[in-house]
């Protein structure tokens, strides 16, 4: 797969594609379209998130030191 031509999707689509229940074309079986609208929002979006922070956070190292002295001062702190 090619990540440069085909990016992946934005949170905003992922967060439609839940609602809309894509994953499952078709009038489905309601345990079906249920187990499918659970994972996306309770695996799905939730880890997305986290990826997405953490490709955001580390695409600049100016950003992970920010992060980096925030931390060690609370650590400091506590």
């Amino acid at each position: 797969m090619d990540l440069v031509a085909n990016p992946p999707a934005s949170l905003a689509a992922l967060v439609a594609h839940t609602q809309r229940g894509d994953w499952a074309p078709g009038e489905q079986h309601p345990v079906l379209e249920w187990a499918g609208w659970l994972y996306g929002w309770l695996v799905a979006i939730p880890v997305s998130v986290a990826l997405y922070g953490a490709a955001w956070l580390l695409q600049r190292p100016g950003r992970l030191a920010a992060l980096v002295t925030i931390v060690a001062l609370l650590a400091l702190a506590t």
